[in-house]
């Protein structure tokens, strides 16, 4: 499997938490998580209540 992110660069990827905010009835927002519980990305949350809810997982 190729990646179409260059190596060494932080992949953006609000991209997929907004369209799945966009089409989940009722979600306001979302959080996504590394395997490790850091914050990778998040929308429709402020950064602190990102990582809030990152330590609660």
């Amino acid at each position: 499997m190729v990646s179409e992110a260059p190596i060494g660069q932080p992949t953006d990827l609000s991209w997929l938490l907004t369209g799945l905010v966009q089409r989940v009835p009722h979600s306001h927002s979302a959080l996504l998580l590394s395997s490790d519980g850091l914050v990778k990305s998040a929308h429709g949350l402020e950064p602190d209540t990102a990582d809030h809810m990152a330590a609660l997982a």
